[in-house]
């Protein structure tokens, strides 16, 4: 999504503003409930998505742009760069458990860090000199056992993906020219309505690494 509304408008600020505006009647008013694939059917997320694209399109985009998803059926990577960019991202936040996939051209799309959590062969074949990779499932781990140590159904299944992601992201970034690794840690859902602290973070990690 942030990849997304970059590539549309090619100004930071707006997309910071975007992420900033989130709070929790805005979270309230997107989720529609559907228990079926998905605890959410993102109907009204991705009218979210839309009304800030604007039905812009790959070929409309300031930047280049590659969404990727992951196909349920066979585990392919799916990399999308045609069609309209919304409709892309929501296949492409279709995390497991939360939101129901995408079916798009007969596959049925997931969570794109499902199978490429840091794509630098895509930005590779899109014809990238330099690949700067963002990992931000580097430290997912980090400081060994949690505060909440209670594991109940959900928390195993998301922690599970989340031991997958961490893995194969490592296994991601070894061909990337440089890597920045925010210090986010485990980001649970209220994140979404204090996302100074992701950006400062993310703010840190690129200075540092600046100056490695």
């Amino acid at each position: 999504m942030v990849g997304g509304f970059y590539a549309a408008t090619k100004d930071i600020k707006y997309v910071e503003r975007v992420a900033l505006g989130a709070d929790r009647r805005l979270m309230l008013s997107l989720l529609d409930p559907s228990f079926r694939q998905g605890l959410l059917a993102g109907d009204k997320v991705k009218k979210f998505i839309e009304s800030h694209l604007d039905g812009i399109t790959f070929d409309d985009l300031a930047v280049p742009l590659s969404v990727i998803a992951t196909n349920l059926k066979n585990g392919d990577i799916v990399v999308i760069d045609e069609g309209k960019v919304a409709s892309a991202i929501r296949a492409s936040i279709s995390l497991p458990l939360v939101f129901k996939p995408v079916v798009l051209k007969r596959r049925l799309l997931a969570d794109g860090g499902l199978s490429a959590p840091v794509p630098v062969e895509v930005a590779r074949k899109m014809g990238a000199d330099i690949v700067i990779a963002v990992n931000l499932d580097a430290n997912y781990f980090a400081g060994g056992d949690r505060k909440n140590n209670a594991f109940g159904f959900y928390k195993i299944a998301d922690n599970s993906i989340n031991l997958l992601r961490h893995h194969l992201a490592q296994w991601n970034i070894k061909s990337a020219d440089a890597v920045i690794d925010p210090h986010i840690g485990d980001i649970s859902w209220s994140k979404f309505f204090d996302g100074k602290d992701i950006i400062a973070a993310g703010e840190r990690a690129a200075k540092k690494r600046c100056r490695s």
